[in-house]
Order: structure tokens, then sequence, then C-alpha cells
């Protein structure tokens, strides 16, 4: 696995001033009302009572994918670390913050749900620090089937109004990792991004977690990790070695040129004997295993 930053480097969208309070956001159809964040529609959630998120035992299953996990000291482990370092070091700095990362790729079975589940391992090691994983792809959402037992609610039945967030929300007990799964499947999931309550969800979850990763569908031919990609901080495209064509590549960073292009993974590079030999006879030192830009 490869990073190569982005060349470039659309002005971020404003994020503007957070909303003051922490009221739940509205569901959709709702009005905001003079002087604060939306209020509720009327009519019950389907969902309600006491959330079960954190409280029934969840855990991811065993998948040799999730090398963050289950190989922490290899050298593609330490890759999905460097790589989080440098997309999180701007905000570490004080800088241009990058808080919210959409992740998406130019073409299905790319590996991103794999990128984006290792980044929210790699995440969830840091002390004192909350990291929030977000399911966006509502076509064909994939980051539940790592999670056992699965669950059941997650962000289309939110944006539905079937459940409040907090019922959505899952605390895994084998990483410090929240996730906020796809849910039912629908539709229309183009039509419930787009919607003002997206708005108001999204500025809640950035109260409440220091970081937080979005999976979203391929951005060739959708149109969701575009939408998102205006409400994040960064996009970052992940494509196959050897698979994903040129002008493909093109055509999608084209396609998500409204948000600020972090840069490209690129999946599926082998490790050389060199990194293999310096795994096994440098294991000491962690900055031999950084991610190597391509010019």
């Amino acid at each position: 696995m490869s990073f190569i930053p982005g060349t470039r480097r659309p002005a971020p969208p404003s994020r503007g001033p957070k909303p003051p309070g922490s009221a739940v956001p509205a569901r959709p159809g709702s009005e905001a009302q003079p002087g604060g964040a939306p209020q509720p529609a009327s009519g019950t959630p389907r969902v309600i009572g006491v959330p079960l998120g954190a409280i029934i035992p969840r855990k991811l299953i065993d998948e040799a994918t999730l090398v963050v996990r289950d190989a922490p000291r290899s050298p593609l482990a330490e890759r999905y670390r460097s790589l989080v370092q440098r997309l999180i070091a701007e905000h570490a700095t004080g800088r241009q913050a990058q808080q919210v990362i959409t992740v998406t790729s130019a073409a299905p079975n790319e590996g991103k749900t794999t990128t984006v589940m290792n980044l929210g391992l790699a995440l969830a090691e840091r002390k004192d620090h909350s990291t929030l994983l977000i399911d966006a792809d509502l076509r064909r959402p994939s980051v539940s089937k790592y999670v056992t037992p699965a669950p059941k609610v997650g962000l289309s039945d939110v944006l539905q109004g079937e459940a409040r967030v907090e019922h959505a929300l899952i605390e895994l007990q084998d990483a410090k990792l929240t996730m906020l799964p796809a849910g039912s499947l629908v539709l229309n999931p183009q039509e419930l991004l787009r919607s003002q309550f997206v708005k108001a969800l999204f500025a809640d979850l950035r109260r409440q977690f220091d970081y937080i990763l979005i999976d979203t569908p391929p951005v060739v031919p959708f149109t969701d990790a575009s939408v998102l990609g205006t409400l994040s901080d960064g996009i970052v495209l992940v494509v196959r070695a050897g698979k994903t064509p040129r002008p493909l590549v093109e055509r999608a960073i084209d396609a998500v040129s409204s948000g600020r292009m972090l840069g490209v993974v690129l999946n599926a590079v082998q490790i050389t004997p060199v990194d293999r030999y310096y795994y096994k006879y440098d294991e000491y030192n962690p900055d031999r295993y950084t991610i190597r830009d391509e010019e």
C-alpha cells in the first residue's frame, strides 16, 4: 500500500461555527426553530427505549485483512499507522483540521472498506482520542460484515427518523472504536444524504468524536462520496494496483473535486523483499515503514 498525496487542493468548504448546545438533530422534514438547532419532527421513532449499542457485547470477527489488529507489527500494519499520521498531522498541529475524512474508491472491489477499517483501528490506538467509523455506503454496506453480532440499526434508520443516533452507535469490545453502521437498505440513499438533516447530524457527531472516518460507495458512477465530501475535511481515494485504469482514476478525482482531495491510496502493492528484511531485523525502528510517495 502506498499513499500519493493530492496534487490539487481545492479550498475546503467552510465549516463555520459549531451550533450551540448539544441538541439532538431533527429528523428529515423537521423545521429549524429560530435561534437554535433543528427540533425533532412530530412522530415516534420505531427504535425507542434504552440505547443498546454500548450494552450489547460486540466485537470484530476473525478476519485476516484486519492487519492492524491481527498483525500489529507487520509492515502493512505500520503503513496504515503511517498513513493515519500523515492524514491527521495537520489536525494535530492546529493548522487545517482534518477531523472528518471521507474514504471512497474509483470502482467496486478496490479494497476501500478494508482500508477504512484498518485506518479506523489505527486511529483507535491513539490514547485520549475517540474515533467513529461511519458506514455511509447505503447501497452495498460492508462495515457491518466485520462485526458480530451484526447490528440491526444504522445511519439510514437515523436519516429516515426511525431511530435516534444514540440507538445506532455501537461500541466494540476489542477495539476503542465506535461504529455507525449503514442500517436498513433504502431505495433513495442519495436523497437521504442530501437532506439538511445530514449536516445537523454531522455537526453533532463532530462534537462527540475527535476523529470520524466515512466509508462511501465508489465514486463512479455514484455521487454519494461527492456529497459527503463537502461535509468532511478531506477525501481519500483508494485504487487497486494493476487493476484500476488510469482514465477511471482521473474521472474519479474529477468527480470529487468539490471536496478537498487529500491523496490516493494505492492498494494491493506487493511488499518487497527489502521491506521484509528490514521488518525482520529492524523492528525497533517504526520510522522504517513510512508510506512512500509516488511520483
